[in-house]
């Protein structure tokens, strides 16, 4: 993934830490250098992460596409659905 976002759009992307860390890691920052451009989190960081206001509302509208994804993603999100966008469905296990 790092090698084709380098190549082909000239980006950075590395993982830092675990879902376990973020919010933590997130808190610990100064305002003005936060550790990640964009999380990726399950339900549990997400509510730890909403529990201390740390994620900004989104604003769908300006989503190229959003309206193509099926609504039935958000529908047990409850208000969390707000904040960021569904990136996942279906089953995981071995």
């Amino acid at each position: 993934m790092s090698s084709l976002s380098t190549k082909s759009y000239g980006t950075k992307v590395e993982t830092v830490g675990r879902w376990d860390q973020m919010v933590s890691q997130i808190v610990a920052a100064p305002a003005d250098n936060p550790p990640f451009d964009i999380a990726i989190a399950d339900e549990y960081t997400s509510s730890a992460g909403l529990a201390e206001k740390l994620f900004p509302k989104t604003d769908r509208s300006k989503i190229p596409g959003f309206s193509a994804v099926y609504s039935w993603f958000d529908e047990e999100r409850g208000p969390a659905k707000e904040y960021g966008v569904p990136f996942v469905a279906g089953h995981h296990g071995c």
